[in-house]
């Protein structure tokens, strides 16, 4: 049962972050969002595989554990950014915003 909530939740949120995406794919938060539900996606699979030795083997259960922790890295990346381009898009400017976003991408990294 847990096993369809998440793809059900995978589904759902992609679909979402595709139709954000596909609205305005000119606008930067549009396409950061789309980022951050990309990588939040692939943050739910991979930490669900992890904990399922019996699916993937266990000799995978170290790639997974590693993708979870990227794209968690990843996650935090990508909503920074949609954060910074949300408040430029409504008026708001950071002078620091070049260092923050290089500070989050180094981060990530």
């Amino acid at each position: 049962m847990s096993e369809i909530l998440i793809f059900v939740t995978i589904a759902i949120t992609g679909i979402l972050g595709a139709l954000v995406f596909f609205r305005g794919r000119k606008e930067k938060e549009n396409v950061f969002y789309a980022m951050f539900v990309f990588f939040l996606d692939f943050w739910m699979l991979a930490s669900f595989l992890e904990n399922e030795p019996g699916r993937v083997g266990l000799d995978n259960i170290e790639w997974f554990l590693r993708l979870d922790f990227v794209f968690g890295a990843l996650i935090m990346y990508s909503w920074l950014r949609f954060c910074i381009a949300l408040g430029a898009s409504s008026g708001y400017r950071l002078r620091a915003t070049p260092w923050i976003s290089w500070i989050g991408g180094i981060v990530a990294v």
